[in-house]
């Protein structure tokens, strides 16, 4: 079973091969990522880690401002704010 047929099983809830793959990193984990399979090629890490790579569709926001309260936090479209937190590795948007 390929990738595709992989996804579209699962998604009419049949019964895969095995469980698709996804991976979603922040830059610090691809770097790590890439040191240990000394490549920058992201897609070879994903052929590496078996990933079926998933295409990632979503519209463009075209609704109001999106609103930055006076504490730093921002606050998206279904109310759900975040403020950005800053750790050794990378800057996160936390709940």
């Amino acid at each position: 079973m390929n990738s595709r047929e992989r996804v579209l099983t699962a998604i009419e809830r049949g019964i895969p091969d095995r469980i698709p793959l996804d991976i979603w990193a922040t830059t610090e984990v691809w770097r790590k990522l890439q040191a240990h399979f000394a490549t920058d090629d992201n897609a070879v890490i994903e052929q590496k880690l078996h990933i079926d790579g998933f295409a990632h569709v979503a519209p463009s926001y075209i609704g109001p401002e999106i609103p930055i309260h006076a504490d730093g936090m921002t606050e998206d479209y279904w109310g759900i704010r975040r403020r950005p937190k800053e750790y050794a590795g990378g800057v996160y948007h936390e709940q």
